[in-house]
């Protein structure tokens, strides 16, 4: 047995054969690693990890952190830093992109469907048209299923759009108002059936007791369990 010293780890080892370097297997293949050429630091010049050939261009931890600046496209895209610089950078970058789209300065494809003007997204197509095209093809599934979370948030929707007058809005769960009410029609007070589903006209929906054109407020204290068709009745009334 012979007492060495690794070259790689420089470690002293007991080498049990006569031809043994190194003090490990892990040892060997390391040493193999660092005779490959390296690609080197696009900032310091000194060689990588990355061995030649793998990529063309490599950069140091340390060098990264070093070669950015503050306010600048590379700060707030590439290193997502968000200080008040690279956000102030951001939101002038917009604004720039704005006026000059609207001045005609971007040639801006539309979607190539008749009549539509939206910006193309892909295929030649906006965002709408080329789901209606992927869902023909059958490549894109069909939207979830009417769940209480979608009519909630349609809900609310429809009721910013409708314009509330500055009155309050809150996200509502339908079955929530429906157990309230006892599945009661609260405009004839006759029962509504939990089986009957749209479009049977005798089928549960959200009523507002103050319509929203008329500043009703999308919450709680104003909706309340009506059949379809007495909603549909009463319409823009309060009652």
């Amino acid at each position: 047995m012979i007492q060495r010293t690794c070259p790689t780890c420089s470690k002293t080892f007991v080498a049990i054969h006569g031809n043994t370097k190194y003090c490990s297997a892990t040892c060997s293949t390391r040493s193999r690693w660092i005779a490959r050429a390296k690609v080197l630091c696009s900032v310091c010049s000194k060689p990588t990890g990355y061995p030649a050939g793998t990529v063309e261009q490599a950069t140091h931890k340390a060098c990264r952190s070093i070669e950015w600046e503050h306010g600048t496209r590379k700060g707030y895209r590439e290193r997502g830093c968000r200080c008040e610089e690279c956000s102030e950078w951001s939101r002038t970058s917009q604004r720039d992109y704005m006026r000059r789209r609207k001045a005609g300065e971007f040639d801006t494809p539309v979607c190539s469907t008749a009549g539509c003007e939206r910006q193309v997204q892909a295929r030649g197509l906006c965002g709408m048209h080329l789901h209606r095209l992927k869902r023909a093809e059958g490549s894109r599934q069909p939207s979830d299923q009417w769940t209480t979370k979608r009519k909630a948030n349609w809900h609310k929707r429809r009721a910013i759009i409708r314009g509330e007058r500055g009155a309050a809005s809150e996200s509502i769960d339908v079955e929530d108002v429906f157990q309230r009410d006892g599945w009661i029609c609260q405009i004839c007070l006759r029962p509504v059936s939990q089986e009957a589903k749209w479009p049977d006209v005798m089928c549960a929906s959200l009523d507002h007791r103050i319509p929203l054109a008329r500043g009703g407020s999308h919450t709680y204290t104003n909706v309340q369990l009506a059949h379809f068709v007495c909603n549909s009745r009463k319409g823009s009334h309060t009652n």
